[in-house]
């Protein structure tokens, strides 16, 4: 009877373990793609790159052509900043999701260490 608790609860903690840094990692991976995959929708770095040499509102002339590229590479050079800013955030979260369980444990070993010892 006893060892089927036990049993029991070593598989709670397994699939307590596998969440914490199995499932919801792959949830906060899942997530970036989906807002990177918005926000490419949104702002179409590639197809602004692809046509980055044809003129903006078909305006062929000297100036339409230059206004149409400046606007498509301040699109590009916007796009590329947003999407970098995203994935440096979607890292840092995972970064300190995957460390707070260790920071958590390192603080409760450490203030029951400091009363025992003090």
């Amino acid at each position: 009877m006893h060892q089927g608790l036990v049993w029991r609860w070593l598989d709670t903690g397994r699939h307590f373990l596998v969440w914490l840094f199995v499932d919801i990692p792959l949830g906060i991976y899942h997530l970036w793609q989906q807002t990177a995959l918005s926000f490419e929708g949104q702002l179409a770095v590639v197809v602004t790159t692809k046509n980055i040499t044809r003129p903006l509102f078909q305006d062929y002339t000297r100036e339409g052509r230059l206004i149409g590229f400046l606007m498509r590479l301040f699109r590009i050079v916007l796009g590329l900043v947003v999407q970098a800013l995203l994935v440096v955030t979607f890292f840092l979260l995972l970064v300190v999701w995957m460390a707070l369980p260790f920071y958590l444990v390192w603080q409760i070993l450490h203030n029951i260490l400091g009363i025992i010892l003090y």
